[in-house]
């Protein structure tokens, strides 16, 4: 009797390791049929596309080798292996469409994506973009991984939600002026920064500014107070705990989304549910556990909420909560959840902060590689605010300062902050010039 038993728990393991294997195997193959007829129909739309420049760029998936020698040139790298192409392309395997990706530079196609067709491109699917997995990994559910349009499961409400509230608010009067004193405050506390260091004691070698961590310094400050109502002064080396580890989180999520583009196409194309499959399974979860990377995203992404807790309920518990003006206080006067109103905010400082400090940061390399324009900016700042007069927002406008806005518009328009935006696409679609 005891036999019988065990022989028929034997048969019951058998038979169950042989079903999950035929389980798993028609997965797979479903999975690379699938990913194979997309493929095909990507490779027959695209042929007469050309691809991008490059070693190794003509063979399946061979651009992200190169991709990650130059991870750290990105912006130039792209610029080269797309080079006097209004749009090129970058291939993919025969068994799986991610690979596949479009580098558009012509303004048309480009006003095409973002405007005319909105609503057919929207931010790529996490279940098959590394990249995009581990920015939500990071960021959470704000608006910067909310899809709209075709592409969205509610047909683009929550993001639609979001965008109102965001431009409502930003676009009181009280929160306006708020923020634009702020922004002179703090910019005055870089000023003499910068004169201690280059005037009152001038700077030995030794002593070199690093101006561009100035400037993330000074935005980082600003945007504290703005939207948290908290006084920062990292610009004069104070430690805050939310910026360092917002600046460690960004970059772990950057660099771990690079080195994971061939597991996580290896564990949601080849190994069955629940080992593999949508988002990677538990191989994917194994390997973010080991990975160094990973873990410092998981202790940053910790901190970052430890802290917008802190934040939220230092702002509920504020006897002067109805009186204030930044921007976490007026989210929670509308009535917001918190865990809604700490994912707006932090998609708000993703927007915010590095894009200004970036073009800042342009700005000042390009002046210094042209005297004569930095001359003249000079010239009209010494002449409309001497020494000594207080600066305000109206001083700065482009009446008062033409040629202060057309520097700053230039260093946009030749180094954008934004210089590049994921999209995809989910409904066939015609660019311009066919």
């Amino acid at each position: 009797m005891e036999e019988s038993k065990g022989t028929l728990a034997k048969k019951i393991v058998i038979n169950s390791v042989i079903a999950y294997g035929v389980f798993g195997a028609v997965q797979v193959f479903y999975r690379l049929w699938k990913g194979f007829t997309v493929s095909s129909r990507m490779r027959e739309v695209l042929k007469d596309m050309p691809g991008t420049k490059g070693a190794g760029h003509d063979a399946p998936a061979g651009w992200i080798r190169d991709l990650q020698r130059n991870l750290y040139r990105l912006h130039d790298w792209r610029l080269e292996i797309c080079e006097g192409r209004p749009i090129s392309k970058n291939l993919g395997f025969s068994w799986s469409p991610a690979p596949y990706t479009l580098l558009a530079n012509d303004p048309a196609i480009v006003r095409h994506i973002l405007k005319d067709e909105f609503s057919k491109y929207t931010k790529p699917d996490s279940s098959i973009d590394p990249f995009f997995y581990y920015f939500e990994d990071f960021s959470g559910s704000g608006i910067f991984v909310q899809k709209h349009g075709v592409g969205s499961e509610d047909d683009g409400q929550e993001w639609t939600k979001m965008r109102k509230v965001s431009a409502q608010i930003f676009n009181r009067k009280n929160f306006n002026s708020m923020m634009q004193d702020v922004f002179i405050e703090k910019a005055e506390v870089l000023r003499r920064f910068l004169e201690r260091k280059f005037v009152s004691e001038p700077a030995s070698n030794a002593d070199a500014v690093d101006i561009q961590a100035c400037f993330f310094n000074f935005t980082f400050d600003s945007i504290m107070r703005i939207f948290f109502g908290e006084d920062t002064n990292t610009a004069e080396g104070q430690k805050n705990t939310y910026g360092q580890a917002f600046d460690d989180a960004n970059a772990a999520s950057r660099t771990h989304g690079v080195d994971s583009i061939a597991p996580f196409m290896i564990f949601t194309t080849f190994l069955p549910w629940p080992f593999g499959g949508k988002n990677g399974g538990f191989a994917r979860a194994i390997y973010d556990f080991l990975s160094p990377q990973h873990r410092q995203l998981r202790r940053c992404t910790k901190i970052l909420d430890r802290e917008a807790n802190r934040l939220v309920k230092n702002c509920l518990e504020d006897p002067k909560f109805s009186e204030r003006k930044d921007l976490l206080a007026l989210f929670l006067q509308a009535k917001f959840s918190s865990d809604f109103v700490k994912q707006m905010v932090l998609h708000l400082i993703i927007a915010g902060r590095d894009t200004t400090a970036c073009l800042l940061s342009w700005m000042v390399y390009e002046l210094t590689k042209n005297q004569d324009v930095q001359q003249r900016l000079h010239d009209e700042i010494m002449q409309k605010l001497p020494p000594g007069k207080a600066m305000d927002w109206k001083s700065l406008s482009p009446n008062e300062m033409p040629y202060l806005n057309g520097v700053i518009y230039e260093a946009l328009r030749i180094w954008p902050p934004v210089p590049f935006d994921l999209k995809m696409a989910f409904e066939d679609d015609v660019l311009p010039g066919g």
